[in-house]
């Protein structure tokens, strides 16, 4: 495994080499077919095309509703599903995600919850000595945190100090914590606005507090 992905598992689930990536095509419901991607870089790529003319299907992203759409929707997340065991943060689509939940692996031994089972999306990090949550990842509507968010946002809470906090909150890097006390955590999003170091300390910073 190089921290993000576990190449073994994917080539014994159907993936192979192409260009540096691995990749896996399958052909599901009404001879589309369906590509996998998952680069280098532990990025994720998914497409569903005709196999007669090329061309993109994405019904199956909408509201679209059907016996067809709904079996192609239905293949599509359980492939998803599948390799979500080979990946760090494997719920996670967002690489500083999934890159913040592998530094945490290699540091801390820590691996992710999911403790609710109607948000699968929401994981948390505990120190194992306490017990005490030091991160939680969420998928959120981006908008609640700022005008124009991404509607499907991956965010992670950290534990502050509170005059850090104060001083560092500036509602465009870091915001007030989400769901959590507002005086003791901030909320980043996990976009690239902040720098993977900048994540990675201000983790580092949230575990101490959780001693």
């Amino acid at each position: 495994m190089n921290g993000l992905y576990d190449e073994e598992r994917l080539i014994s689930l159907g993936f192979g080499r192409e260009n540096g990536a691995l990749v896996r095509r399958k052909t599901i419901e009404g001879g589309l077919v369906l590509t996998v991607t998952v680069t280098p870089a532990g990025e994720i790529a998914e497409s569903v095309t005709d196999s007669e003319t090329g061309e993109p299907y994405t019904l199956h992203l909408t509201d679209a509703e059907g016996t067809f759409v709904g079996r192609v929707r239905e293949e599509y997340l359980a492939a998803r599903r599948e390799i979500e065991p080979c990946l760090a943060g494997g719920k996670f689509r967002c690489i500083q995600t999934r890159v913040l939940l592998a530094y945490a692996r290699n540091k801390y031994g820590d691996e992710p919850e999911y403790l609710w089972a109607q948000y699968p999306d929401y994981a948390v990090l505990r120190r194992h000595e306490t017990g005490k949550w030091y991160a939680v990842i969420m998928t959120v509507d981006g908008a609640k945190l700022e005008d124009g968010g991404e509607k499907n946002a991956e965010i992670v809470d950290f534990h502050m100090e509170t005059e850090e906090l104060a001083a560092r909150v500036d509602g465009k890097t870091l915001f007030g914590g989400w769901h959590m006390n507002k005086k003791h955590w901030a909320t980043a999003i996990l976009d690239g606005r902040l720098p993977q170091e900048t994540l990675e300390a201000l983790l580092d910073g949230s575990y101490r507090l959780a001693k």
